[in-house]
């Protein structure tokens, strides 16, 4: 049973940069990648190597806790976006997903028309819907 209220849109590779996280704003990491959207949220894939050092523990999870504020920026289109982190899971070993919820102050309307904006698998990208 799906329980989304709103559905996830797999996106064409969006790069974010300078992803913090924290009241007092600490790098997570230095870029990612959009890989879906909703009208609630995004989820980012991170490489382990643009993770900050500092918060990877030596058994190499991270030491963010969730519902912490997070902020980044969406490069191709020169937008900075805050939300808070609701999970985050190591999905190889190289990566990781991260899933960040918007604020609940960004209205609805807006949320919706950013994950409309957003690019579907294959419009930016010819061929990449296919392959």
């Amino acid at each position: 049973m799906n329980r989304r209220q709103y559905p996830r849109k797999a996106l064409d590779p969006m790069h974010v940069a300078a992803i913090m996280v924290g009241e007092r704003p600490t790098l997570l990491a230095s870029a990612g990648t959009l890989l879906n959207a909703s009208a609630t949220g995004l989820l980012i894939r991170v490489s382990c190597r643009a993770l900050n050092p500092a918060l990877v523990e030596s058994n190499g999870t991270l030491v963010v806790p969730q519902d912490t504020l997070m902020r980044m920026h969406i490069v191709e289109m020169a937008l900075d976006i805050d939300g808070e982190m609701v999970r985050m899971a190591q999905t190889g070993p190289e990566w990781w997903d991260i899933a960040m919820d918007f604020t609940a102050s960004a209205p609805a309307y807006w949320r919706e028309c950013l994950a409309d904006l957003l690019p579907s698998v294959g419009e930016m990208t010819p061929g990449a819907a296919s392959a």
